[in-house]
């Protein structure tokens, strides 16, 4: 595809508003699945720095392959 043709198609009023419509729903559906962390929690689990990040990507690797 040619670079002249990257800029020459955009969406409609319509169609931004179905997106959206259809985002907006999707986020309400899984707000009844997810939970936020409190602040304890959040110092409990802490988070993925780069000592951690190889031990948890080789974890969830063998979780993807098994």
């Amino acid at each position: 595809m040619p670079i002249t043709n990257l800029g020459r198609l955009h969406l409609t009023t319509a169609q931004k508003n179905a997106i959206d419509t259809a985002l907006n729903a999707i986020e309400t559906q899984l707000q009844a699945v997810s939970q936020n962390l409190s602040r304890e929690e959040r110092i409990k689990f802490g988070s993925v720095n780069e000592t951690n990040k190889l031990l948890v990507n080789k974890t969830r690797d063998y979780y993807q392959t098994q």
